[in-house]
């Protein structure tokens, strides 16, 4: 129908849904819309009775194309007139002007019963969709709780052979053991690198699962950027990071230091897991109205846009490949959106940045940190 029109000399509009069809006329406002059954998400029916109800089209004209029986039923619930289906294209056409010229179908006698019928069968169909929706609300609430008790019990698997690993492990390093020798040595740095990365895992999983049950302990007390900025240089500093960090504005807020300093920090992590070892990345501070705002910028890859909308998400990863180039679990950008949200703020990504800090010029993405100075 949409290539007839055009034919004819109107400016048709194609939507592909019932409900894209109300989001663009809403917004566009057309002259005449043109609704042709079968649609597959919603009923012409309850599609007519909806755009009837939108103020900003209660006169606009609206024209369904059906079998007889589909058309009087949308007469009775508020549209214009009928295109019987199966008409010829120059039939459809003088259909559409004649309506657009101000015509209007009458619905016949049965409309009062009709419009009774097309009630029940809405309702009918509220109803199965609710009890479907609810099905559905049941399932997720299982699936998150048994996804909370794998994260628990995960945790709690990892840590407690990582405890006494880690104390063998730095008796060997003291030397408390005996002398090791050089080759020794190596093997026990090796070791000690892999079980710090079973450590930060297991760490992050603790830190996610306290948010996931709503266990977050928030202190929060009066502190200034710069105490979270001079607690951030210390973490990047104890992992041997170059990271450079910028104060722009220094003022006093409310907020728990220790988790915000660790959610930038696993941001810093994210960036530097995306980014070659001598890459830049910096971290700024800055003041955003009622906000304290923290972007932390990198010249990585940078991220698809078609995949910035996830990104934060539990568990997702850009590369989800089994073949992936990164390590990590998808936790540590879903972590740190929620120690700001739970300090009453956001977490948003930009690809690329488009910003410059210190003088340098980034590339590849900008994590920014939001959260409340109150």
């Amino acid at each position: 129908m949409e290539r007839t029109l055009r034919a004819a000399g109107y400016d048709a509009i194609h939507a592909s849904s019932g409900l894209t069809a109300i989001e663009l006329s809403t917004e566009r406002r057309p002259d005449l819309i043109a609704v042709a059954a079968p649609l597959e998400d919603l009923d012409v029916r309850a599609l007519t009775l909806r755009l009837r109800g939108i103020p900003e089209l209660k006169d606009k004209p609206i024209v369904v194309l059906d079998h007889d029986d589909g058309v009087m039923d949308a007469l009775a619930v508020g549209a214009t007139g009928g295109i019987p289906r199966g008409g010829s294209p120059s039939a459809v056409v003088r259909s559409i002007a004649r309506y657009l010229g101000g015509e209007r179908d009458k619905p016949d006698e049965s409309s009062e019963l009709r419009l009774r019928l097309v009630s029940e069968g809405l309702a009918e169909r509220l109803e199965s969709k609710i009890r479907a929706l609810q099905k559905a609300n049941h399932e997720l609430e299982h699936h998150a709780r048994i996804r909370s008790d794998l994260l628990r019990n995960l945790t709690h698997e990892l840590a407690t052979p990582l405890t006494p690993a880690l104390g063998y492990l730095a008796m060997l390093q003291s030397g408390a053991l005996g002398r090791l020798e050089p080759k020794q040595l190596a093997a026990v740095e090796a070791i000690g690198h892999s079980l710090g990365r079973v450590e930060r895992v297991t760490s992050m999983l603790r830190d996610v699962n306290a948010m996931e049950s709503d266990s977050l302990p928030l202190h929060r007390a009066r502190i200034r950027i710069e105490d979270v900025a001079a607690a951030c240089r210390d973490a990047f500093a104890s992992r041997g990071e170059s990271i450079d960090v910028v104060v722009s504005t220094d003022v006093e807020f409310r907020g728990d230091l220790g988790w915000l300093v660790r959610a930038i920090d696993r941001v810093v992590e994210n960036a530097r897991k995306f980014s070659s070892n001598d890459a830049p990345i910096a971290v700024e501070f800055d003041v955003d109205r009622d906000f304290v705002r923290t972007s932390v910028v990198d010249c990585g890859p940078g991220i698809p846009a078609e995949r910035i909308d996830r990104v934060g998400d539990m568990f997702h990863q850009v590369d989800g490949s089994a073949t992936r180039r990164h390590g990590g679990v998808g936790l540590g950008l879903a972590f740190a959106r929620r120690v700001v949200e739970a300090h009453g703020g956001s977490l948003t990504v930009a690809s690329p940045p488009g910003r410059t800090i210190g003088g340098r010029v980034f590339t590849g993405t900008e994590v920014t940190l939001r959260w409340r100075r109150g």
